[in-house]
């Protein structure tokens, strides 16, 4: 069974916003902390993936074309977080 802390961060285009998010997310001082990072379409894909690659506890997924709907990429995560055995995420927004 799996004791990550996960959180869940989609996101389409909004770089730098995407950018600060993930270091916000990867400075927190969370035990077992994972990041699911979510590009649901962004028309860049070496910048995405860019955002990936300076820390193992981040797991990068992009959808090309992007999912139909805000609502689906969190459901699609969600469940993937709970297929490792946790159970429990925190779903956080790039640009707030």
């Amino acid at each position: 069974m799996s004791t990550a802390n996960w959180v869940i961060l989609p996101y389409v285009e909004n770089f730098e916003d995407t950018r600060q998010a993930v270091r916000d997310v990867l400075d927190q001082q969370i035990p077992n902390l994972r990041l699911l990072l979510i590009d649901n379409g962004s028309h860049n894909a070496a910048k995405s993936w860019e955002l990936s690659q300076h820390d193992p506890r981040v797991l990068y997924w992009r959808f090309t074309p992007g999912l139909l709907s805000l609502s689906t990429v969190w459901n699609t995560a969600l469940q993937a977080v709970w297929r490792t055995g946790d159970h429990h995420a925190l779903v956080v927004n790039n640009d707030v």
